[in-house]
């Protein structure tokens, strides 16, 4: 179990569907260091990630896209992977920050009482329409 068939692929198409592989795995990643931002040190967030991309979104992987998966056996549809990452790099992004704690340091309780300023709102305007345009 897991030793063929990689994430549905067949041998043809191993090329192409370890590109689409790989890139769903980088966006995986890419979640959980916005869970963990502030809270560690970027050989930490490294070695996570290694250990997310290399073993854990495989795994999930093969359980949800290949023919023998059990979470594909069930039934189970996932449209361009969007289940799959999402869930993988969500639940790895909160066990990491449950694991860090709070952010040190990032709220001052005396100064900011009952306000949250953004820090550039121009940017955050760009940024939404960026993934807007991109989606």
């Amino acid at each position: 179990m897991g030793m063929s068939n990689y994430a549905g692929s067949s041998d043809e198409n191993y090329g192409r569907d370890w590109l689409f592989q790989w890139a769903f795995s980088g966006a995986t990643a890419t979640i959980v260091s916005g869970a963990v931002s502030e809270r560690c040190f970027l050989g930490g967030y490294v070695l996570v990630s290694i250990c997310l991309i290399g073993f854990i979104y495989p795994v999930v992987v093969h359980w949800t896209w290949a023919t023998g998966g059990w979470v594909s056996a069930l039934g189970f549809t996932d449209f361009a992977g969007s289940g799959i990452v999402h869930m993988t790099g969500g639940f790895s992004g909160l066990f990491g920050a449950i694991f860090l704690g709070p952010r040190i340091g990032r709220f001052d309780p005396e100064t900011d009482k009952d306000e949250f300023r953004p820090h550039n709102v121009g940017l955050m305007v760009l940024g939404t329409f960026i993934l807007w345009f991109g989606w």
